[in-house]
């Protein structure tokens, strides 16, 4: 046998898969430690794990990684009103970068109420709002 070596040089181009943000608008009631949570999932809709994911809102960043569904989440506090997140991926070796940009809207909630019973079955509710 003969062997005749060559050398070849050439160029290629690796892709990155494509991704899938969920990240829903909702609707919330005051309450310390509400949560909001999205989803990060491939071009098959296939959960991607331990991703990290950056938050941003009210003028504040978070981050967090996804479990194995796929999910992050955080946990905020704020006050009644409607506030716009920012939510992003900035990709990886593996995956491409994708964003989206969500609303949440905090209501009034009832802080506390009680109930006095009337001896003429009529019921008075006393509510303390926020």
């Amino acid at each position: 046998f003969l062997y005749d070596s060559n050398n070849v040089t050439d160029q290629f181009k690796v892709y990155n898969y494509n991704t899938q943000l969920n990240a829903s608008d909702v609707t919330l009631y005051y309450l310390k430690n509400n949560q909001f949570a999205i989803y990060l999932t491939d071009g098959d809709n296939n959960p991607l794990l331990n991703k990290e994911i950056q938050f941003k809102i009210n003028n504040l960043s978070y981050k967090n990684k996804t479990d194995s569904n796929g999910r992050a989440l955080i946990y905020f506090d704020l006050n009644n009103g409607v506030y716009r997140v920012d939510t992003s991926f900035a990709g990886d070796e593996d995956y491409l970068s994708i964003s989206k940009n969500s609303t949440i809207t905090i209501l009034t909630t009832i802080d506390q109420a009680y109930f006095q019973e009337m001896s003429n079955n009529f019921v008075i509710i006393h509510f303390y709002l926020i």
